[in-house]
């Protein structure tokens, strides 16, 4: 009978079928087999009883089952295993057929339903699983590749579990208390498809002080994943010789610094070579002093046995880190001293910091999308540093809050610097400052910095140091924006004789603003060797300059002259009257490329009036062709600064009516500056004291076409404080440093006023500076 299935043994639950009450065997007594909940002895209730031989071949018996003398259950007088196929029901009575037991079902399961629920979905319910891992270093495997199920790491917990496979001859590993689990004996447990290890199964928790977890899963030396948990240690350790820790985003995946915990949240020393850091955020508490994020080791232990191949006595380890967020630490945020690890990043983010955000002592390496910002000293320090390269970088409020300036960016004692696509903003002092150091920065925006300190630091500082700048914007947003935003930052400050800095493409709008101000840009006198957008420094200038002389005209012809005020540098200056009609001729005329003319107006009046700064041509009329600037207060006080062209018989006025905050004063010290060229103007204003400039912009379509005739004759003449005529408007009050020459746009414009407030705007392009200290 071989296509049956009979393992159900029919038997006691004790060994021998015994009497009810009393320790001895049920003799001759009969074994009824029935349905499950039945009375087995009803012929109708009975089940198929099999005896099992040897051979595992079944026969039948009928029933009831015999038991001998001896207790045991016997088929022909022989002692057999009897079998059935199913759970059953069981009656036993003695010889004298007295009941003596009754089960209604003997098995409490049926074969073959437990194998359908083994099979079903949640069948994994009925497999029996080891606690902990306290449990599973007590369970000696029998063979290589036996498999047990891990319930969870701490009992307890339930987290942390998983399928581990044996190893028998565990000679060659550690016990790491997550993935390698050894046993008394020397075999050893290992996790199941653990290549990504999580701290879970190292036993942390995720809600207390997870620092023991944390550190043994960074040295397990596998690719650890943090999940979306928040975990909270101190003081880790990346010690292994790779190591690669990774979130699921910067503010889902964190490892918070136990409040109180002082040093480094993470540390990498130097037994490390290989190192990924991604996708995640470390926090200090905000408060906690002597803390810090990211330390890495200092110094060079020579070569490293644990390095890919590693021959050299300076072997480069390599760090790389991706979307990283360090906030809320004292001492620094990422600390990279001088050391051998090579690090790159990029998407670091590193945000309130109490003292600086990141210090960079090392060589060769690359940081791309970098932002530090509110940290209470610097927000980057590279010290040391060579060889390296950032792209893409915003520093943002450093010195905050601290009465101690300190500066967005310092570069000091460092080499071969390369920095692409910076901006330094809202820094409480200096936004640059370079030191002792050679320095190429292509794209550099500064803006509204020294925001704490009234007019006394600098956008960008220079001391004993080679420095290329190429492309620098500095408007500070004031000539655009919606909001008086004017900075209190000097734009360059030189210390010292001994620095080259060429800066290249300054920009500025030269659009049709709407909004007058323009940034402030404050420098403190120096000897260095400065050249900014190939703009030579007129006070060390060595070349040849072209300087013709003037002629003075009114209508007494003798200038006469006043005291100048201090803040120009010299005795004299020129005395203007509207009565004299005071004016200087220049002999040069406007090239078909445009010109540009400045000069020093301390304008006089107590009333309504009209200045003529400079004119360009004949003289304003429909028949002439000319561009007139002139200030204009009316009988209300209004001030208003007029621009008046004409040319081909067309007459065009542009007019921007100034507010109180610009309005200009009586005696105040005026730097009037105007370059014009075919489809383009610009005028400026700037407050020598202060530093202030109003100005404004405007090309073409804003420009009528008739205005270029003044571009092609030739013979357009060039006049200052007034018109060529005897009957043009002109000022009343004193004037100095009068310079003309070729067409500059707003942007050397600007470049230009660091050198000086009032110097000439370009020396390779000068037709004529006259300071008019006493002379014309």
């Amino acid at each position: 009978m071989s296509d049956i299935t009979a393992n159900v043994v029919v038997s006691m639950p004790s060994q021998l079928f015994t009497m009810a009450r009393s320790f001895k065997a049920v003799a001759n007594g009969k074994i009824y087999i029935g349905q499950i909940d039945t009375d087995p002895t009803n012929p109708a209730n009975q089940i198929q009883v099999y005896v099992e031989n040897e051979d595992g071949s079944h026969v039948s018996v009928s029933q009831p089952i015999v038991i001998n003398s001896a207790g045991y259950p016997v088929y022909n007088g022989q002692i057999a295993k009897f079998v059935t196929v199913q759970g059953h029901s069981m009656a036993v009575y003695d010889a004298y057929g007295s009941q003596q037991f009754y089960f209604s079902n003997i098995l409490k399961y049926d074969p073959d339903q437990f194998k359908q629920s083994i099979g079903s979905i949640d069948g994994f319910k009925y497999i029996g699983q080891c606690p902990d891992i306290e449990t599973l270093r007590t369970i000696k495997p029998e063979t290589d590749g036996q498999r047990i199920i891990l319930q969870q790491h701490t009992a307890g917990t339930g987290l942390g579990g998983g399928y581990f496979m044996a190893v028998i001859n565990g000679s060659g590993y550690v016990d790491d208390n997550g993935v390698v689990i050894k046993t008394a004996g020397g075999s050893v447990w290992l996790r199941v498809n653990a290549d990504k290890v999580n701290p879970f199964m190292f036993g942390a928790t995720g809600g207390n002080d997870d620092t023991a977890a944390l550190q043994k899963m960074l040295e397990c030396g596998r690719a650890a994943e943090l999940g979306t948990n928040v975990w909270k240690a101190s003081n880790l350790e990346l010690n292994n010789k790779s190591c690669s820790l990774s979130g699921s985003g910067l503010h889902v995946s964190r490892i918070e610094q136990i409040p109180g915990a002082t040093g480094p949240l993470v540390t990498v020393t130097q037994d490390c070579s290989l190192i990924y850091l991604s996708d995640f955020g470390l926090y200090g508490d905000g408060s906690t002093a002597g803390t810090s994020g990211v330390a890495i080791e200092s110094g060079n232990p020579g070569g490293a046995s644990n390095y890919p191949f590693n021959t050299s006595s300076d072997v480069r380890r390599d760090i790389s880190i991706s979307n990283v967020h360090i906030t809320g630490f004292d001492e620094l945020g990422f600390d990279y001293p001088e050391t051998n690890f090579s690090v790159s990043t990029y998407g670091l983010f590193i945000r309130d910091i109490k003292k600086t955000g990141a210090k960079l002592g090392s060589t060769d390496f690359t940081w791309t999308n970098l932002q530090i910002d509110t940290c209470g000293q610097e927000c980057l320090v590279l010290d040391g540093a060579g060889n390296c390269r950032i792209t893409g970088a915003k520093l943002i409020w450093a010195g905050s809050g601290n009465e101690t300036p300190y500066s967005g960016l310092r570069i000091s004692n460092s080499q071969n610097v390369n920095i692409t696509g910076i901006e330094l903003q809202d820094c409480a002092y200096d936004g640059l400052y370079i030191k002792n150091s050679t320095v190429a920065i292509n794209g550099l925006n500064t803006n509204r910095n020294s925001a704490s300190s009234n007019f006394s630091y600098h956008n960008m500082v220079f001391e004993s140091c080679i420095v290329t700048v190429d492309g620098y914007v500095c408007r500070n947003y004031a000539a655009t924006s919606l909001y008086e935003l004017n900075s209190q930052a000097g734009n360059v400050r030189i210390i010292g004789s001994d620095s080259t800095v060429l800066i290249n493409g300054i920009y500025e709008t030269e659009v049709n603003s709407e909004r007058l101000i323009g940034d402030n840009n404050i420098i403190q006198p120096s000897s260095g060797d400065l050249v900014i957008n190939g703009l030579k420094n007129y006070y060390t200038y060595t070349g040849e300059l072209k300087n013709n002389i003037p002629v003075f005209d009114g209508v007494v012809t003798t200038a006469e002259y006043v005291s100048a005020p201090s803040i120009l540098g010299q005795e004299n200056m020129l005395k203007l009257t509207q009565s004299n009609k005071d004016k200087l001729l220049f002999s040069d005329k406007i090239s078909r490329y445009g010109c540009t003319i400045g000069l020093v107006l301390i304008p006089s009046f107590t009333g309504e009036t009209t200045m003529t700064a400079f004119t360009m041509g004949s003289g304003y009329s429909p028949s002439g062709n000319s561009a007139v600037m002139q200030f204009i207060v009316n009988s209300s006080g209004v001030q208003t600064i007029a621009i008046l062209l004409s040319g081909d018989g067309i007459t065009q006025t542009l007019t921007s009516d100034l507010t109180t905050e610009q309005a200009l004063a009586s005696g105040g010290v005026y730097h009037f500056a105007m370059g014009f060229a075919p489809g383009r103007l610009w005028w400026s204003i700037i407050d020598i004291n202060t530093g202030r400039r109003i100005r404004r912009a405007y090309r073409q379509p804003d420009l009528h076409a008739a205005f270029n005739s003044i571009f092609n004759s030739g013979t357009s003449a060039i006049t200052a404080f007034s018109g060529p005529l005897a009957g043009d408007i002109a000022c009343e009050g004193a004037g100095s440093h009068v310079y003309v020459g070729g067409f500059s746009s707003e942007s050397d414009y600007a470049a230009s006023r660091m050198y000086g407030l009032f110097a000439p705007v370009n020396p390779d392009k000068q037709y004529s500076y006259r300071t008019l200290n006493g002379t014309i």
